[in-house]
């Protein structure tokens, strides 16, 4: 996990995997909450993508904070 500026993290997919199976990422009526904290996910593709399928293949994701 790489931290940035104390307002998001990037990990991979594998660390997303991990973090939703060890119940650190949570889904909520209020939206996703890591560590107590509401966050927005986003997928970080290298390139731009070109058709609508491969949206949800991504190596890497950032976990926004929201509060």
């Amino acid at each position: 996990m790489k931290n940035i500026k104390d307002t998001s993290i990037v990990v991979s997919k594998e660390e997303l995997t991990e973090l939703f199976l060890a119940k650190r990422i949570e889904e909520t009526h209020y939206g996703w909450v890591f560590d107590n904290k509401r966050v927005d996910i986003l997928a970080l593709h290298p390139k731009d993508i070109k058709y609508i399928e491969h949206l949800h293949k991504s190596d890497a994701y950032k976990i926004v904070y929201k509060d």
